[in-house]
């Protein structure tokens, strides 16, 4: 039985039981044994002493049905930090979309960089460099605000995975379909990743 519908059959349970009680005292305390105010007040004494068991008893039922129900209730897992996602543009302006199959092992030369990477800052605009390229497939670390920042190497790749999960597409060169990939993640931070080739620009 479900533990709401046991706590209500246990209160039902015990009402009668009261009742019950009450009926039997009642009975008997009645006008030919009650001769005197002395022979009434133990009388008096037991019912009030009847009602406060019964009240006990009904509160412990009641408690312990309570926390039952709650230790059979589904309690929901603990929430767990999740990996920083960042936000994500495909097909930016100003860059070329570049050839997949080159992007991991220009991720993987950023993986295997230790430390942070010094992103500058430039007056009045955004800041960005190219940090890892090979035949025409780079990553570059961008900054938006007026002070360098440090970002992991490690975040940097991760961040580049992400574009190239979200914004690969089929691009048509001379009736040939291939691949490309090209995109921009943000930090809240201020600074972002480009996966893609600046234009006029290559390795």
């Amino acid at each position: 039985m479900p533990p709401k519908q046991s706590l209500l059959a246990l209160v039902a349970a015990l009402f009668v039981i009261i009742a019950a009680s009450m009926d039997t005292f009642s009975n008997a305390i009645s006008p030919t044994t009650m001769s005197t105010s002395a022979s009434a007040t133990p009388s008096t004494l037991s019912d009030k002493a009847m009602l406060t068991f019964t009240t006990s008893t009904l509160s412990t039922a009641i408690a312990t049905s309570a926390n039952a129900t709650s230790a059979n209730a589904t309690t929901p897992p603990a929430l767990s930090e999740n990996e920083d996602s960042p936000y994500i543009l495909c097909k930016i302006n100003l860059y070329n979309g570049v050839d997949p199959q080159y992007f991991d092992s220009v991720a993987n030369h950023l993986k295997g960089l230790t430390g942070n990477a010094t992103l500058g800052h430039k007056d009045g605009e955004a800041w960005c460099w190219r940090y890892s390229c090979q035949h025409s497939c780079a990553i570059y670390g961008c900054n938006d605000k007026q002070e360098d920042q440090q970002v992991p190497w490690s975040t940097m790749a991760v961040y580049a995975e992400q574009i190239k999960k979200k914004c690969t597409y089929i691009w048509s060169d001379k009736g040939k379909e291939k691949k490309r990939v090209q995109g921009q993640a943000f930090n809240a931070d201020g600074w972002n990743v480009i996966v893609g080739m600046r234009r006029e620009n290559n390795c």
